[in-house]
């Protein structure tokens, strides 16, 4: 509970004194005008999209769509609106879902807090939890989505619920959509597993064709609204604004495609196999004689470093009982995520670790449950993860 406390006191330090990239605010601002692109001055120009002279945002809309009422009531009073009012709640949400997910696997108090611990401040996600920028706006809003989709599917099963959580996750980061492929084969196995009787769920076929409609429909509604939102921006139902932004578009870049699988080599290099620069400082003798020395420190150079080492306590999932089926099926999304977020033409920018990989880290917290016997957390992993949180803190201080 003490690490708890320090890290979410630093975590709020952190999203109020980072208040730049605020480019969500900046949409809700021009929704509030009605237009779709970035009201001008533009104060950053990163991950931009000139079209006709005028700036746009590539990233799906549903972040700024929320901030809308904050930006109205704020504006009315004069006062500025941060996006760290939204990143907080869903960095907390998260922390509650993952403590009642993990309770609700039997888990025990103390136990729960730890694993609840070990995504917000022991794996990728802490970055997302300490910094409010666009980019990661998006991400804490789609782990708070996910957990929410899981915390529903291990408890009440409302499908039509969990649809339109994916259809909320549609327009917010597309490639976690095929998360719901967990789902769909939890609905289609009709997933039971013996030591957990409390999410067995018998269905008839019949159920199971009703229980996929109410899953899929919402998405279905979804998606003629972002062609729309496409259109109205690009005048291309299907550009999405990716390939246009000044990141893709720079020279240095042509070289690459949106998606290929040339891209997954150097990809898989920068997700699991680059670690932190060690700078080593030289003896150096001032004017007065006097020897200065400064320790060694460590580097994290772009694009990151390894998923790994920051996310440690993820190699338990090899002591996982692989024999569950449910453990089977979280596997599933990771299947078909990994070489999707491997393909797409870049790793990441300005992060700490692959924090693209939170698309499916959500399920691979889930099979950690199984990594546990009896659900009890070993002394070793309680250790690992403290000590992972506080070297992820380390890196994320010596960055920014």
């Amino acid at each position: 509970m003490t690490m708890t406390l320090l890290f979410g006191i630093l975590a709020f330090f952190y999203n109020t004194k980072h208040t730049y990239n605020e480019q969500f605010v900046w949409l809700a601002e021009s929704f509030l005008k009605g237009q779709l692109y970035l009201a001008e001055p533009i104060k950053r120009f990163i991950d931009l999209a000139l079209v006709d002279g005028k700036f746009f945002w590539h990233l799906p809309p549903l972040p700024a769509i929320l901030l809308v009422p904050f930006v109205w009531f704020w504006k009315i009073l004069h006062v500025p609106i941060y996006q760290w009012y939204l990143n907080i709640p869903f960095s907390v949400g998260v922390f509650v879902l993952c403590f009642k997910i993990a309770k609700r696997f039997a888990f025990s108090w103390t136990d729960a807090l730890y694993l609840a611990n070990a995504f917000l401040f022991a794996s990728v996600y802490h970055q997302i939890a300490f910094l409010s920028w666009s980019w990661y706006l998006s991400q804490s809003l789609t782990a708070f989505l996910m957990f929410l989709a899981l915390y529903e599917f291990f408890t009440r099963k409302r499908w039509g619920l969990i649809g339109i959580i994916f259809a909320a996750l549609l327009m917010t980061r597309p490639t976690a959509v095929l998360g719901i492929i967990f789902f769909l084969a939890g609905i289609i196995f009709n997933t039971i597993d013996e030591e957990l009787p409390h999410i067995a769920h018998h269905m008839t076929h019949h159920s199971k064709l009703r229980s996929i409609i109410q899953l899929i429909l919402p998405c279905f509604f979804t998606i003629p609204l972002l062609l729309a939102y496409n259109q109205a921006r690009f005048g291309s139902y299907w550009e999405s604004g990716y390939a246009l932004t000044n990141n893709f578009a720079n020279p240095a870049n042509t070289s690459y495609q949106l998606f290929s699988l040339s891209n997954i080599p150097t990809n898989f290099s920068a997700y699991f196999l680059s670690a932190p620069k060690m700078i080593l400082e030289k003896l150096k003798q001032g004017v007065d004689g006097i020897s200065s020395f400064r320790l060694p420190r460590l580097k994290v150079e772009h694009p990151g470093v390894s998923f790994f080492v920051v996310s440690p306590i993820f190699l338990w999932l090899l002591r996982a009982q692989w024999r569950k089926r449910l453990v089977r099926l979280a596997l599933l999304p990771i299947l078909i995520l990994l070489p999707t977020l491997l393909a797409f033409w870049g790793p990441g920018w300005n992060q700490i670790g692959p924090r693209y990989t939170l698309d499916f880290l959500p399920f691979a917290w889930v099979i950690l449950l199984f990594a546990f016997p009896q659900q009890k957390l070993s002394k070793s992993a309680k250790i690992l993860i403290v000590l992972s949180s506080y070297f992820n803190f380390f890196l994320l201080a010596t960055t920014y």
